[in-house]
């Protein structure tokens, strides 16, 4: 995508905690958005800012491409064939620990190759159900299938104490390094080359500028429209998270009366019927729920551990990770709701 060529529209409105309109300060959520994955916008990003960087075609930009879960089978012939060329290379390493045997033919051994391919697509896919996914980075699922072969294969060969043994603990170490990183990375690769072509990948666009990055897509006049994704003064919020920021800055901060409308709003349908299903879908899966439950219990402890220790030791990534942690707690939404306060008034 030539950015030079092309021009783009700030984010849409309920991105934003609050923006000015004709002189005045508008709240920008928005209840009909509830459904989606929202990232609001702190109040006193320089967004305009950043769009102008993109349109000039100087911020650094990435080329995603996803792919349909119930569609990661149709990677399988471009796996099984780069796979095969890999895992011969790989036999013939000194202390190979690999299960797979290529004595027969090259032939065998892309069958095997494509047996192994096949249960590996079905776990993946079913993992990815599993834990809620409906799409998938193409190079993400590549490396995993992968993964999953080469580790599983060279784990059951240690354990047992099939294939060569090692020469010494220099190849024993080298063989791991291979089976559970270099292969998977070169396979994902080598079947990256011209995926644009598998007809079920779905190509996005995303832009880095000061730190933050912005996805785009068409709106209803076929324009593109930046959103926000991650980043300095971005915080990403599922459709209860959105809908409870939404709560606090009506009732200006206070628990109680956002509790009562947040019991209020639950009982009125927001939202499509079929939205409102993949949402439920969304948010009572159940080991998603688990994990968000550990995050929101722990983190906050670890957080500030981390960045005391950070602040002593004078190492700025503890500092960093510390901090995040400590939003990640059960009262997040209430943090970021006071941070865009404390802004706004900062930027009015």
């Amino acid at each position: 995508m030539s950015d030079k060529l092309l021009s783009f529209n700030r984010p849409n409105d309920r991105h934003f905690y609050a923006y000015r309109y004709r002189g005045n300060i508008q709240s920008g959520l928005d209840l009909n958005y509830v459904r989606f994955q929202n990232t609001v916008i702190v109040p006193g990003i320089h967004v305009d800012g950043d769009v102008k960087v993109i349109e000039s075609g100087t911020a650094e930009y990435k080329e995603l491409l996803y792919l349909p879960v119930y569609r990661l089978s149709s990677l399988n012939w471009r796996i099984i064939i780069v796979l095969t060329l890999v895992l011969t290379l790989m036999n013939h390493l000194p202390g190979s620990k690999t299960s797979f045997d290529i004595g027969a033919s090259l032939f065998t051994f892309l069958l095997v190759c494509g047996f192994y391919v096949s249960v590996a697509t079905w776990v993946m896919r079913y993992f990815y159900q599993f834990i809620g996914e409906a799409r998938v980075k193409a190079s993400s699922a590549i490396f995993n299938i992968v993964l999953f072969i080469t580790g599983t294969s060279t784990l059951y060969a240690y354990m047992t104490g099939s294939g060569s043994a090692a020469l010494n603990l220099f190849w024993q170490l080298a063989n791991l390094v291979i089976a559970f990183y270099l292969a998977p990375a070169l396979v994902t690769y080598l079947s990256c080359i011209r995926i644009h072509a598998n007809r079920h990948i779905k190509i996005e666009h995303e832009w880095q500028v000061n730190g933050r990055t912005y996805g785009g897509h068409l709106n209803q006049r076929n324009e593109i429209t930046l959103y926000p994704k991650k980043g300095e003064g971005f915080h990403p919020l599922d459709a209860l998270e959105y809908k409870a920021l939404i709560a606090y800055q009506t009732t200006q901060g206070d628990h109680m009366k956002a509790k009562e409308l947040m019991r209020v709003w639950r009982t009125k349908p927001l939202a499509e019927p079929i939205d409102d299903k993949l949402m439920r879908l969304k948010q009572f899966n159940l080991p998603k729920q688990l994990g968000f439950l550990l995050l929101r219990t722990v983190a906050p402890s670890v957080g500030l551990l981390l960045e005391t220790a950070g602040e002593k030791s004078n190492i700025k990534v503890f500092v960093k990770l510390g901090n995040w942690l400590k939003w990640q707690g059960f009262n997040r939404v209430f943090l970021i709701y006071q941070e865009c306060e404390l802004a706004l008034k900062n930027n009015p």
